[in-house]
């Protein structure tokens, strides 16, 4: 490791990670979503995300990838009522504090040391957010198949309610065959059955436009 800023910003690491980590809950907390959440929660996958930034530091490759750590830390701010973009900013909060604590010890962060940082955040923004994103996408898939459960059984009660009434029809105008007298009218049974039908017609629309008008790339 010729480059001193290097050496320095990896013993800056181990030894201020607990103060790094510290600072960062600090601000973290000024999240909605963070505010209550307990020390196990609020740290998650980050303290290993440090960890992961000295192992790139101390390596060849200038590029490491988080990988599962912040896909995992993604779907637990998911279940935890995180948005998307509060999981960005707890990313940036921490590479703030790194670079504030770098520069409290004279450490310029530039060349191979910000090219190292940036990767690796970026990298764990991506992954988190994709994870995160995921997650989202399923939960919209589960809520628009309960929606067109419900349009469903709405329909199938009301196109049994229609064909109900057609059957009362049917059989008060089979009744009157063979007699005299001329075919006696039911205002209320036609009135409702034409009430059914147009509330079958609305029924199926919707369903149909609730097909047609789910992405499973929009937004919740």
């Amino acid at each position: 490791m010729d480059d001193p800023n290097l050496t320095r910003l990896l013993a800056l690491i181990k030894d201020q990670r607990a103060q790094l980590l510290d600072k960062w809950r600090q601000q973290v907390r000024q999240l909605p979503a963070a505010a209550n959440l307990d020390l196990p929660t609020i740290n998650d996958q980050v303290p290993e995300l440090l960890d992961r930034l000295a192992d790139a530091l101390n390596s060849k490759d200038e590029r490491q990838e988080t990988n599962a750590i912040s896909a995992e830390h993604g779907l637990l701010r998911w279940q935890a009522g995180f948005d998307v973009i509060e999981v960005v900013a707890e990313y940036n909060i921490l590479r703030q504090c790194l670079q504030e604590a770098a520069e409290r010890d004279g450490i310029i962060l530039s060349g191979k040391p910000l090219l190292i940082i940036n990767n690796l955040f970026d990298d764990a923004i991506s992954k988190a957010v994709k994870a995160f994103e995921t997650m989202m996408t399923i939960e919209l898939q589960h809520r628009h198949d309960e929606h067109l459960t419900f349009l469903l059984h709405d329909l199938k009660l009301l196109w049994r309610r229609c064909r109900w009434r057609q059957l009362c029809l049917n059989a008060r105008f089979l009744m009157s065959k063979g007699t005299q007298e001329s075919i006696p009218r039911f205002p209320f049974c036609e009135a409702t059955l034409s009430d059914y039908r147009s509330k079958c017609a609305t029924s199926y629309q919707r369903l149909l436009d609730s097909v047609n008008h789910f992405s499973p790339n929009s937004s919740c």
